[in-house]
């Protein structure tokens, strides 16, 4: 059994894999309690939850240990992805905690001493290229993580690299230009697949009533927003959704069954199978 932990920013991004690895027909959710995960996942969970302190706690204001938004199985394997949301590309400190974390509990020694299942683990991060750029991106993720990223390069993205006994890789989210844009993006070509005119007219609404993007602001972030209100909006409109988050859609909607074409290789999500896929070879 092999670990893929996938460093995301926020929670549909996590749940955007779930989605993608489900609808490959290749992964399902691996849907165990904590305590039933392989050791030592399951100590490194608990250990989360049993390490926060409740005096820091302000109420209205839910501190979540950072554990998996979800889980999921290779079908044909008991190997496991597990999608963490850290909260943003700028939350490196917690990332490199993570990473610190895993090669305690997760390093070869450990794993025979304790004759664990696990055999070994990766470490993929996703990120948005944003109004960066890819090359930008990848700059910026090597300054904050250092050693971690050293052969990281726009020459190597999607590629596993051998890090501290570990693979390592970078995927970064385009729009159309293949050099900046987000998830979302991504996330409304899929949608538009399934549902061209409905999308066509959220699309119209918003841009006649969305907030327009101040004189100094960001443009793609602006976008970003806006793509974000209309993949919600698409997705309240089933029932079962109505008042849900971005993140609930995208694990439930029915806009994304059958959306995702992996017969072309070159498109993002064919990319970033292919890549998850290899990170268990």
């Amino acid at each position: 059994m092999k670990i893929l932990f996938v460093i995301c920013e926020g929670p549909h991004d996590a749940q955007f894999v779930s989605r993608l690895l489900q609808e490959s027909q290749n992964y399902q959710i691996y849907g165990k309690q904590i305590r039933d995960f392989p050791q030592p996942l399951n100590k490194f969970f608990s250990g989360k939850f049993e390490n926060r302190s409740i005096q820091d706690i302000r109420i209205g204001k839910p501190d979540f240990p950072l554990i998996p938004i979800c889980a999921l199985k290779n079908i044909d394997s008991e190997n496991l992805v597990l999608p963490i949301a850290i909260g943003g590309m700028d939350k490196f400190h917690e990332a490199i905690n993570l990473l610190n974390e895993f090669s305690e509990y997760f390093a070869y020694d450990t794993l025979d001493v304790t004759a664990s299942l696990i055999k070994g683990y990766s470490v993929l991060f996703l990120f948005d290229a944003d109004s960066r750029g890819k090359d930008d991106t990848v700059d910026k993720f090597k300054i904050r993580f250092g050693p971690y990223s050293a052969e990281i390069t726009p020459e190597v993205l999607e590629k596993w690299i051998p890090i501290n006994n570990h693979g390592l890789s970078l995927f970064i989210f385009t729009g159309d230009d293949g050099v900046t844009g987000t998830l979302e993006d991504l996330i409304l070509e899929l949608f538009r697949k399934s549902s061209h005119a409905h999308v066509g007219d959220t699309e119209s609404h918003f841009g006649i009533y969305f907030e327009a993007c101040a004189a100094e602001g960001d443009p793609v972030t602006h976008a970003s927003k806006q793509k974000k209100g209309v993949l919600t909006a698409c997705g309240q409109m089933e029932k079962r959704n109505a008042g849900s988050a971005l993140s609930v859609i995208i694990r439930d909607t029915v806009l994304l069954q059958n959306a995702f074409d992996f017969s072309d290789s070159t498109n993002q999500w064919s990319r970033l199978l292919l890549l998850i896929n290899k990170s268990f070879e």
